[in-house]
């Protein structure tokens, strides 16, 4: 009788389980009043930031939201998500009744007001690069329009405020206060030849770095302690960043960040100093 009762118990947990873990992954496939934030289209290629119950994604044609969505095209017309039950799709459009620059132009931009560094991540996400961006894109743009080069794409994105800059596969987003002779003389890569290195093997080992808005001492603090090497971090100021290095060693995320950001770094034999 003990067993039987047992086993009742447990059938009846099981149960309650399975119910549990059915409405869990009921609520994560919930994908209420969704609205395109922006959009870029190149040829074949696109991305968007799409929103829907107070959750933003990035993303790019094939790109499976959950189970029953997954994104089918982004043109320039807007994004199209497929959506169980089969045959069903989801149309999110970029605004239909205006046009903007010459039809001819197989490139388009459509973004509602979003923060800059979003704007970047998206272009870095189309054209398949990394990006670095500062505060300076945390302010609001619109960009709307055709565009045929990076030339024309930085003035519609940024108008005289800003641009972007490639280097080294890297998407460099710069206020336009920054000549581009200056940022080209700066030097990338000087610390990965230093012989001291061979003390913290760990630090030419790969990682990824997705940061929304985090501050650089903590992602320094966070390469020290996975790679062992000391970092004296020589400035007080509250330093964000927003950027997309994917499978790079520690030590080029150092080299890209603080660079960028015009820190000089040393090495001495109690570890790594960064200063300005």
């Amino acid at each position: 009788m003990k067993k039987i009762f047992l086993l009742f118990v447990a059938f009846f947990a099981f149960c309650s389980f399975f119910q549990e873990a059915f409405a869990v992954e009921k609520k994560l496939i919930q994908f209420n009043n969704p609205e395109l934030l922006g959009l870029i289209s190149i040829g074949e290629e696109g991305a968007a930031w799409i929103t829907a119950s107070g959750t933003e994604w990035l993303v790019t044609p094939g790109f499976r939201l959950d189970t029953n969505l997954r994104v089918t095209a982004v043109k320039p017309e807007g994004v199209i998500i497929y959506s169980d039950p089969p045959g069903s799709y989801i149309s999110l459009d970029a605004d239909p009744s205006k046009e903007y620059g010459d039809k001819h132009h197989t490139s388009f931009i459509w973004c509602q007001p979003i923060e800059g560094w979003k704007v970047v991540r998206m272009l870095a996400m189309v054209y398949r690069k990394d990006f670095i961006a500062g505060t300076q894109f945390e302010e609001l743009f619109s960009p709307k329009g055709h565009f045929f080069n990076m030339e024309e794409l930085n003035k519609i994105c940024f108008s005289n405020k800003a641009r972007i800059q490639e280097k080294n596969n890297i998407f460099f987003a710069l206020p336009q206060s920054e000549k581009k002779e200056s940022f080209s003389k700066k030097e990338f890569g000087s610390i990965l030849r230093d012989p001291i290195l061979e003390k913290y093997p760990k630090v030419r080992n790969k990682f990824s770095l997705i940061a929304n808005g985090k501050e650089l001492n903590k992602i320094l603090k966070e390469i020290s302690r996975r790679t062992g090497i000391p970092i004296n971090f020589e400035s007080t100021k509250s330093i964000k960043i927003y950027c997309s290095l994917k499978d790079r060693s520690f030590i080029e995320i150092i080299d890209f960040l603080t660079t960028f950001f015009n820190f000089d770094t040393q090495f001495l034999n109690s570890g790594l100093r960064i200063f300005q």
